[in-house]
């Protein structure tokens, strides 16, 4: 962790390789932080694990269901009311802009809706990033196949979390496009730090 977080409301803009994994290490530098997640992770387990799985996300993930679309764009007329929300009563909201996971890499294009919210509430918006050294998860694959693959791996996974520097939220005029790319690069200098800081390739938590 390069740095705490500080006080106070902000929405986090996450890279995304592992559906459960990058959560809990978000969760290390807020237990408290709510998380914005697709609604079709409930529908992608099993019938008889659906229950569980949904009491365990919201009472202790603090879970904020996003419906989507088929392109990965969420079309929840509800999330920017939930998300403006939580910031008001001064908590933080984590999302994973790129709208999907990949097994590895820097971040890929980022979805700009999260950076609006942060300039109607007058918040900061925290670049982080996470990295595994072996990689880990499927590429778009389900949350539960994600588990299990890193369940199963012998000799475990290696992580690290770094989050950057706080960014004042986008002013009036200013090109919301141009924003979020100046995120995304945030993050991924952050997921650099994160898996070439260590010469064996076998981050730390």
């Amino acid at each position: 962790q390069s740095q705490a977080l500080s006080d106070g409301p902000a929405i986090l803009v996450c890279n995304h390789l592992h559906s459960v994994l990058d959560v809990m290490l978000v969760k290390l530098l807020d237990p408290d932080c709510w998380v914005v997640m697709k609604s079709d992770v409930i529908s992608e387990a099993p019938p008889l694990l659906r229950g569980p799985l949904t009491a365990f996300l919201q009472t202790s993930l603090k879970v904020l269901y996003l419906t989507r679309d088929g392109h990965g764009r969420g079309h929840d007329p509800t999330i920017r009311d939930r998300v403006t929300a939580v910031l008001r009563r001064g908590g933080k909201v984590l999302v994973f802009a790129e709208g999907r996971t990949q097994r590895d890499g820097p971040p890929r294009t980022m979805f700009h809706g999260s950076l609006k919210i942060a300039a109607d509430v007058g918040c900061p918006v925290v670049p982080v990033a996470v990295g595994y050294r072996p990689a880990v998860g499927w590429e778009e694959g389900s949350a539960l196949r994600n588990v299990l693959e890193v369940v199963q791996r012998d000799g475990g996974v290696r992580a690290r979390i770094m989050c950057g520097e706080a960014m004042a939220p986008v002013k009036p005029g200013e090109g919301i496009e141009r924003r979020i790319e100046f995120v995304r690069c945030a993050v991924e200098a952050a997921y650099l730090r994160c898996v070439e800081e260590f010469p064996d390739g076998r981050a730390k938590l």
